[in-house]
């Protein structure tokens, strides 16, 4: 394995996070806002969007495990935290969007707790 390579500068990401840290407190002032962190992937981009967010936010911790494949993939759920979201606004939050389908799954499961809004936040989106 060689040396890994700088794709995006850290500097360039912390200041990503931060501008979206105001948009959502932005768009969300005065409402419940709770975020759901992908383990493990979006530990890191929860915490540090936890930091750049200027005011009271909840959040929540999902762990997602895919297996099988094909037609025949299987996603299984196992909550970290309780989560609790009916009637308030909620973001999913991922490191990698590559294909949707654990995105999808969640946001189906989720739906079902009749959030006010319910929406997915990528640190990268990189379709296959």
């Amino acid at each position: 394995m060689g040396t890994p390579r700088e794709i995006v500068p850290p500097e360039a990401i912390a200041e990503r996070v931060k501008a979206l840290g105001r948009k959502i407190a932005e768009d969300y002032a005065g409402k419940d806002l709770v975020l759901v962190g992908i383990l493990k992937g979006a530990t890191f981009f929860l915490a540090d969007l936890l930091r750049a967010i200027p005011m009271s936010v909840r959040y929540e911790l999902v762990n997602v495990t895919k297996s099988g494949g094909g037609h025949y993939e299987v996603i299984e759920l196992a909550f970290a935290t309780r989560i609790h979201i009916t009637g308030a606004h909620t973001l999913i939050l991922k490191d990698i969007c590559h294909s949707g389908v654990t995105e999808n799954y969640l946001l189906t499961h989720l739906a079902q707790q009749q959030p006010a809004s319910l929406e997915v936040v990528a640190m990268v989106n990189k379709p296959e």
